[in-house]
């Protein structure tokens, strides 16, 4: 899942030094020695971003940007300039070049960290900072375009500031939407009170390209929820107020599996998801009430995302009433369960589609190998750390020997995989079952045979999240 960048550029030492440096930021670096194979190998494959010489040979910088206008326009094009004498002689400006396709524009001398940050789009998923409300209010306009260029969220779990983030749609059918909102309108929930009420309009819809700037905002949002002074008798919280808190976490954590699922792990994505870890952590550490947090959480419609959350989110808490247990710890486990399951997008549609138990003697061969296949994905990327590639290795891995891939016992389990493990298998429990979580607890635990499984330590920490602490 490494991302890659392609690289046209006459100086093979400057070549060298780009290698190293975003290979050790998780990239894959890959090299054209001219334009006619620069266009060849963006046709092949994918790449994030394309570092392209003004002067590449065998078909030129400028007609090598105009192809991928056309041809890649999702691909992002860094133009280069061997000087600024050069620059200016081809006597056209940064903005006639963003134009015709360039997405950045960077002379030399420039440094690797200006490239970086160039292609990662430093500011990229922070741009909402940037928008201020227009105080109008535009017409609703009917829109056409492919579905697969939207993702969706629940309209009473949709959260924006005073300005519009970006534009949002409704969805009248295939390839069909209204813009109800244009970016930068004064938020107006009016608006979508009005299709909520409605009744047969449930979601709203914004551009996939901007699910990075959401995750990047409801990460700010989240964090200031969670960032009040622990509660108190005088200041207990609603009902009301921790379901939300819930739900945002959860909101926020299934967009970021969506992101990384779909648009891969990425040096920033990766800085996005410790920061939803640690705002995990200080939900659970700041509430009074964890047996709340632990029972309220219900979803009618669960999809493999909101598995993942859960998985998390149970995790952390059960981490919590562990006696070694400290922030960094719960932070791991809250990361590595949002990941754990990531080997599965290696496997066929029809294993990842099917429950287990519907699974043939091959294609249940096949699926116990995806906690190995996930870690080694993560080796890929030195920013993920060893106890978070354990997570995921072992988190099928159970005391009684019965676990896989490599049927481990007891002590031989890693202490985090064994908290994900419980997590996971009363997840999967919930979701069969369509059960409330303090509905299936008794069940699941009354179930010696299921819970001979499990560490007892972990099983007490794991039950002590739903008794109301003191």
């Amino acid at each position: 899942m490494a991302l890659s960048i392609l690289v046209s550029e006459p100086d093979e030492n400057w070549i060298g030094e780009m290698r190293s440096f975003f290979t050790k930021s998780s990239y894959s670096v890959d090299v054209a020695s001219n334009g006619k194979e620069c266009q060849l190998k963006v046709y092949k494959n994918k790449y994030l971003a394309v570092v392209l010489d003004l002067d590449t040979k065998n078909h030129s910088g400028l007609e090598v940007l105009r192809y991928l206008r056309l041809n890649a326009p999702s691909v992002k094009v860094i133009l280069t300039f061997q000087s600024k004498e050069r620059f200016e002689n081809l006597n056209v400006s940064k903005d006639a070049l963003k134009k015709i396709g360039a997405s950045d524009i960077l002379i030399k001398p420039y440094s690797l960290v200006m490239l970086s940050e160039s292609i990662e789009g430093i500011n990229q998923f922070e741009s909402w900072k940037n928008i201020i409300a227009s105080g109008e209010q535009k017409e609703e306009e009917a829109v056409t375009e492919v579905d697969t260029e939207f993702t969706r969220i629940k309209i009473q779990d949709f959260t924006s500031g005073n300005a519009t983030i970006f534009d949002c749609y409704i969805r009248l059918g295939k390839n069909k939407y209204i813009k109800i909102l244009h970016k930068g309108d004064f938020f107006n929930e009016n608006r979508l009170d009005k299709y909520l009420q409605a009744g047969d309009i449930s979601h709203l819809y914004f551009k996939t390209k901007e699910r990075a700037i959401y995750i990047n905002f409801i990460n700010e949002v989240l964090e200031k929820m969670v960032d009040l002074p622990k509660e108190t008798k005088e200041t207990k919280e609603t009902k009301e107020t921790k379901k939300r808190k819930v739900n945002t976490a959860k909101n926020l954590a299934e967009k970021y599996i969506e992101e990384i699922y779909i648009e891969g792990l990425r040096p920033q994505l990766i800085d996005e998801g410790k920061k939803i870890c640690q705002n995990m952590y200080h939900l659970i550490q700041k509430d009074s009430d964890l047996s709340n947090l632990m029972a309220m959480y219900e979803d009618s419609d669960p999809t493999s995302y909101s598995h993942l959350f859960l998985v998390s989110f149970f995790a952390s808490i059960t981490c919590h009433h562990l006696e070694w247990s400290s922030q960094r710890t719960v932070e791991l486990i809250a990361f590595g369960s949002l990941l754990h399951d990531i080997g599965m997008l290696k496997l066929p549609e029809e294993i990842r589609e099917s429950r287990v138990d519907e699974l043939d003697g091959e294609q249940l061969k096949r699926y116990k190998e995806h906690p190995k296949i996930g870690a080694e994905m993560l080796q890929k990327y030195p920013l993920i750390t060893e106890p978070i590639r354990q997570i995921v290795y072992q988190h099928h891995e159970f005391v009684n020997g019965e676990g896989f891939p490599n049927g481990l016992t007891g002590m031989k389990i890693y202490p985090l995989a064994k908290v994900v493990a419980i997590a996971n298998e009363f997840t999967t429990f919930l979701i069969k079952k369509k059960v409330a979580p303090i509905q299936g607890l008794r069940e699941f635990v009354l179930d010696r045979e299921n819970i001979m499984k499990f560490d007892p330590i972990v099983v007490k920490a794991f039950i002590k999240g739903f008794i109301k602490d003191k």
